[in-house]
């Protein structure tokens, strides 16, 4: 049986650190709109009420990204036993096959469409995967697990290919695409 756990650290250090923006900001935007607390030069302290408010609702949805990342990552995502594959999909977007799209634009799009707040869990019978490729550069790497033609699981429609990228496993990539292989040639 293999077990293949993703990297949850990133997630932790969004939270902790998004988190405490956004709960810093939403403790004192408050204050400064209702007249609580006064900007040093005397005078009105809305306009700073109001930026703080705002960006206290954007590091709190993405402190509450980090936080079901880190919720959906408690199983492992690869999990391969005798008759069928498991593949979990946690946060997969219409933006993860698109190369040069800043960070920032696809953390934001995961948030703003609601992709981000979806675990996917694909079973998949050993007989229907093809084969398991490690491609990119170094830093940039991706595990690609290669489905047969027509596929469809769960009566959803047809899967060719899952791409993980180098940073979801808590191990290296190229160990993860290793026991993927000896579980095929086990169970050829």
């Amino acid at each position: 049986m293999v077990c293949i756990r993703a990297k949850t650290w990133i997630f932790w250090a969004q939270a902790i650190v998004f988190g405490g923006f956004g709960l810093f900001c939403l403790i004192l935007g408050p204050l400064f709109l209702t007249g609580i607390l006064t900007p040093a030069h005397g005078g009105s302290g809305q306009p700073a009420g109001v930026a703080l408010s705002i960006f206290a609702c954007a590091f709190l949805a993405v402190f509450a990204l980090a936080i079901f990342n880190i919720l959906a990552c408690r199983q492992p995502l690869i999990v391969c036993d005798h008759e069928t594959a498991r593949f979990g999909l946690v946060g997969a977007s219409a933006l993860n096959g698109v190369p040069m799209v800043p960070g920032f634009v696809r953390v934001g799009w995961l948030i703003l469409s609601g992709q981000g707040f979806r675990k996917q869990v694909i079973t998949v019978p050993h007989d229907a995967i093809l084969g398991v490729d490690v491609q990119g550069l170094p830093m940039q790497k991706s595990l690609t697990i290669r489905f047969a033609d027509g596929f469809a699981p769960d009566g959803r429609a047809a899967l060719r290919e899952i791409r993980y990228s180098d940073a979801a496993f808590v191990e290296p990539i190229d160990a993860v695409a290793e026991q993927l292989r000896a579980y095929l040639l086990q169970h050829a």
